[in-house]
């Protein structure tokens, strides 16, 4: 194995966070799509909101409690968008690896580790609640 410099080898590595901060973004915006959009209709409808009302309290209230798809539904798809990102990650260690010193195998292994990490870490962040909404 060829003698890397740091500079090269962190910048050939950042590519590998980009698809783990994509689908925690997805993911942890799935939520704010599923659980504060019940009225798509209406949205539809007046788009620019001409002659609404604010919403009182309970109304908010109601739309947070009313999810388009169930919260088990909603985890699964996290899920599976947390997964896939880490999959595409993967995908960027093994090209990045290959293409930086010519590694395969375990010599990603700390790579891949840092990865698994960082969507465990996401996966965690997804599962608390959102205390600023209640």
């Amino acid at each position: 194995m060829t003698k890397l410099s740091f500079n090269k080898l962190f910048s050939g590595f950042a590519f590998v966070s980009l698809p783990l901060a994509f689908s925690y973004h997805i993911a942890h915006n799935l939520t704010h799509f599923v659980r504060e959009s019940s009225d798509w209709l209406s949205l539809v409808a007046n788009p620019l909101g001409i002659g609404a009302e604010p919403l009182s309290m309970m109304d908010k209230h109601m739309r947070h409690m009313e999810m388009m798809v169930s919260e088990n539904t909603l985890f699964i798809m996290q899920g599976i968008i947390i997964a896939i990102g880490f999959v595409i990650a993967a995908q960027v260690i093994r090209h990045r690896g290959h293409r930086l010193f010519a590694a395969q195998g375990i010599t990603l292994l700390p790579m891949i580790l840092f990865a698994a990490l960082v969507t465990g870490f996401n996966l965690w962040m997804l599962v608390q609640p959102m205390t600023m909404r209640m």
